[in-house]
């Protein structure tokens, strides 16, 4: 028995699999009827011409049986079932999976509060499960509803952006508060996104767990499924990122354009204003011109007006003051407090270059191992100083102020407390930085 070959097999039947587009958009209407209860799920002939004529209405200019009655045959091989005695028909499988899958993915919604939900179920199974039934159940079922989502989010930007350069081409007829609104959903989404990437960084923790099942004697027989495992949590990883550049990529170009519609804006009303006012405008008898009617003539002023100090001509040079001694005061110098002082600007430098010398070391760390428990950094500055929590401090707002601003670098901070054994006082929020994939 030859091997399939969807290739071939796909070609030959490509015609009958994927017809045109107006007769694809027949089986849609159909499953749309059945799902609005419109029709049962077995319907007659006529109610299949009643779809065809809906969506040709534009293009049918008499009767066309023939034409009719070869759509209906053709869509019997893959699309509908005929039932020879009763004559009525219904959705085959493959229209039916079809619909429902098209349906699904244009009115899925992102959630994602039940992605991590899930997410955190999933690890949770991972505990108390033998692996193959987690793969195959817990997991699978997991993996098509967090790829789903990452594609509505991705697909969400994507029509933000659309919806935004479609605003903008309107000319004149642009609406202000239609761009922002589009610029808000970018930020929320920004947010969402950065959320799930926070959450995803533990699964980093199941990526351990695969590897060293690999190692094991049992793991041995499931190494495919666990490197399938693996690749899935990177590629979800590495499309939140991207997601999530695209969006820092085009929201500070937006802001800036709302700027400059926003002054643009502004100067389009005046104009518009003084050409109404100058087509509008009466001429008195007096010879004066007048605003028109419907404009109220008032002098509308600032709510401060500037003082200005007014200097008379006949100014008496006696009221000037008089001009200040040019002599040179030197001042006093106390020498005890100048040496503090001094003593204090080089502790200031030797500090300084502490702090630079705990960065290129942190530097070195992530060149070697591309991720660094930052909290554990802050508490061993700490104790290289002695305790002294206002250079660990300084030390950690310049890595976190150098790392958030990188490129290559993300820095990721969950809500978890970290305290450390020689300071039981001192907490900081569990901080990881880490390079990018």
């Amino acid at each position: 028995m030859d091997a399939f070959n969807l290739y071939n097999e796909v070609k030959q039947e490509y015609n009958n699999l994927l017809p045109n587009k107006k007769v694809m958009l027949v089986i849609f209407h159909l499953y749309q009827r059945i799902e609005n209860k419109e029709l049962d799920t077995t319907f007659t002939e006529d109610e299949i011409l009643k779809s065809i004529k809906y969506v040709w209405k534009n293009e049918i200019k008499t009767e066309q049986t023939v034409q009719f009655n070869n759509t209906i045959r053709s869509l019997q091989k893959f699309f509908l079932w005929r039932d020879e005695n009763k004559g009525l028909y219904s959705f085959r499988p493959y229209a039916e999976l079809l619909c429902a899958e098209v349906a699904k993915v244009l009115s899925d919604t992102f959630n994602p509060t039940e992605i991590e939900r899930d997410f955190k179920h999933i690890q949770k199974q991972l505990e108390i499960e033998p692996f193959e039934m987690w793969y195959q159940y817990t997991f699978d079922g997991y993996r098509r509803k967090v790829s789903a989502q990452t594609s509505v989010l991705d697909r969400k930007v994507a029509k933000a952006i659309t919806e935004f350069r479609t605003e903008i081409n309107q000319n004149d007829d642009y609406n202000i508060s239609s761009l922002k609104n589009i610029v808000d959903i970018l930020s929320g989404l920004g947010i969402q996104t950065r959320e799930l990437n926070i959450a995803f960084r533990s699964s980093r923790q199941i990526e351990d767990w695969m590897i060293d099942f690999q190692k094991e004697e049992k793991g041995v027989a499931y190494f495919k499924e666990t490197t399938d495992v693996i690749r899935y949590f990177k590629d979800i990883r590495n499309k939140l990122q991207i997601i999530g550049r695209k969006i820092d990529g085009i929201k500070p170009k937006l802001d800036e354009y709302i700027n400059n519609v926003n002054q643009q804006d502004f100067y389009r009303k005046f104009k518009l204003l003084l050409k109404y006012t100058l087509d509008n405008a009466q001429l008195s008898k007096n010879g004066e011109i007048c605003l028109p009617s419907n404009i109220p003539n008032e002098c509308i002023l600032p709510d401060k007006l500037q003082k200005f100090l007014i200097i008379k001509e006949n100014w008496n040079l006696g009221q000037i003051p008089s001009q200040r001694s040019s002599k040179v005061v030197v001042p006093t110098t106390n020498k005890e407090a100048s040496l503090l002082e001094l003593k204090r600007c080089n502790e200031q430098t030797a500090m300084f270059k502490r702090i630079k010398q705990y960065l290129n070391e942190l530097e070195h760390q992530l060149n070697i191992s591309k991720e660094v428990d930052f909290s554990m950094c802050f508490f061993e500055v700490m104790e290289k100083e002695d305790g002294d929590v206002n250079i660990a401090a300084r030390f950690a707002s310049r890595a976190t102020e150098k790392y958030f601003k990188s490129k290559i670098h993300q820095v990721e901070i969950q809500k978890e407390k970290i305290s450390y054994p020689l300071y039981p006082t001192i907490t900081v929020w569990k901080t990881t930085i880490y390079k990018r994939n």
